[in-house]
Parts: C-alpha cells; sequence; structure tokens
C-alpha cells in the first residue's frame, strides 16, 4: 500500500452532477490538482459544493478544546494559538491556504463563488470576535479581522467553458 497522503482514487470522468465535501479540502495538500480532479469528474454543467474550514479562523487550527469557541470556550488554550505561539498544536495537516488561494486553484478548472460562512454554514457572520482583543489584534496585525473571524468558506463551483 502506498502513501496515503497521495492516494489516487480512480473514478469517472465526466460522470457527476454533484460533488460535496464538508471540511475536507483544508486537509488537501496540492489544491490545484483536487480541483482539477472535480473537473475532470463533474459532467458540464455540473456542481461543486464544499465548506473549507478556514486555517485563520478562531477554530481553524482544529484543536479540540475549541470546536465550537463562542459556546464552549476553552480555560486552557489560548484564543488563536496556532497563530500565536501554538503551545497546543494539533496532529493534522491543514494546508493554510487563504480564500484567495481556494479561488485561484479553482477557478483554473471552474467558474467559482467564494463566500464567508458561519458555524452553521450560513452566510456571514463571524467565530470569537470576542475573543479577538486589542492585545491579540496587535499580535496577529499581519491578519485581516475578517479572515480572524470568519469560520469557514462556502465554495461553490460549476463547470462549464472557461
Amino acid at each position: 500500500m502506498g502513501d496515503p497522503k497521495s492516494a489516487e482514487y480512480e473514478l469517472p470522468p465526466n460522470e457527476y452532477d454533484l460533488i460535496v465535501s464538508n471540511a475536507v479540502i483544508e486537509h488537501v495538500i496540492d489544491v490545484t490538482s483536487f480541483a482539477k480532479k472535480v473537473g475532470q469528474m463533474l459532467v458540464q454543467g455540473g456542481f461543486f459544493y464544499g465548506i473549507i474550514h478556514n486555517f485563520y479562523s478562531f477554530s481553524g487550527g482544529h484543536n479540540m478544546e475549541w470546536p465550537y469557541a463562542d459556546e464552549f470556550p476553552s480555560s486552557r488554550v489560548p484564543p488563536w494559538d496556532h497563530l500565536r505561539k501554538n503551545l497546543y498544536p494539533t496532529f493534522v495537516y491543514l494546508n493554510r491556504l487563504r480564500p484567495e488561494e481556494y479561488y485561484a486553484a479553482f477557478a483554473k478548472h471552474l467558474k467559482v463563488l467564494l463566500e464567508g460562512r458561519n458555524i452553521s454554514h450560513d452566510p456571514g457572520g463571524f467565530e470569537g470576535e470576542r475573543f479577538l482583543t486589542r492585545e491579540i489584534s496587535e499580535e496577529l496585525s499581519a491578519y485581516p479581522k475578517e479572515l480572524l473571524l470568519t469560520r469557514s468558506w462556502c465554495i461553490i463551483c460549476q463547470k462549464v467553458q472557461l
């Protein structure tokens, strides 16, 4: 058996009307290749719908002490620890792409709409805003506020002639 990180799953081309992915793409090493494969598998006019957990968000480091940051805050792991000192790392691969990088990877192969979502996958709404103190804001000043507070990105793509 080969390396699971480079596993290839042969699926027929031009076969699927809809492909759905929920909180998987942030774990993909080569998002451009992934997007190309999705484009190959979709029929003309077919759709891809994906939810991408934003690495830069409050819960984006995938620390299980912060799965529902606003409802059940951690008393042990500091907010945005994965972007700060990373004292409590998780041991899952996270590609750390920003929304514009996801957009660019998929736009090479598909027509794309990308928008921020909250924990319920509804458009808009921020996560962890009450924890973004002035001190943490200054420490994370390299990151736009929207990037830090948007829990996930919804990417909707359609296979059309580009």
